[in-house]
């Protein structure tokens, strides 16, 4: 195994600090990758899921949200969010 230097993603826009993770959709014929983000309002401090996509896991759309806690049970946040094909859809743990 060779390693190489690490490769910016820049266009994603998402903190990558938790557990990352990227998988090929044969139905898309792309690679999905799910991200945490951080809500943008002042002092928020509330965790979301993001979502990016890529044709060929070198260049990916910026990470836009999927998922966030309800309004009323701000203190559930997501964390991160493994996700897997099952049964025809496609599932995640959050």
């Amino acid at each position: 195994m060779r390693w190489s230097e690490p490769i910016p993603f820049d266009g994603i826009e998402a903190p990558a600090d938790t557990h990352n993770n990227a998988l090929w959709t044969p139905e898309g014929n792309q690679y999905v990758g799910i991200t945490r983000l951080w809500d943008p309002a002042p002092n928020a401090r509330e965790r979301l899921v993001g979502r990016s996509t890529s044709p060929d896991f070198r260049r990916w759309t910026k990470a836009l949200e999927i998922l966030r806690a309800l309004p009323e049970e701000r203190p559930r946040q997501t964390y991160a969010m493994p996700v897997f094909p099952y049964g025809g859809l496609y599932l995640g743990f959050s």
